[in-house]
């Protein structure tokens, strides 16, 4: 739903700045060896937005910065 919605804006505001920030358990969607919604945010990257995750969230997953 949120990728539905911000690609929503996007067409109506190109020019949009939008960063999405995943934490807790979404930072497993965001891991380049097992991300399961790495097709999506391909796309969303390529059309300008921003993702980060939460570092406190990988710290408490134990979770290697360099696998994001």
């Amino acid at each position: 739903v949120l990728f539905n919605q911000v690609n929503n804006v996007l067409n109506e505001v190109p020019d949009t700045k939008i960063e999405l920030v995943f934490h807790g358990f979404a930072v497993y969607a965001m891991l380049k060896d097992t991300g399961y919604l790495k097709q999506m945010i391909i796309s969303l990257h390529k059309k300008g937005v921003v993702f980060a995750v939460c570092n406190n969230s990988l710290k408490k997953r134990n979770i290697d910065p360099g696998r994001v």
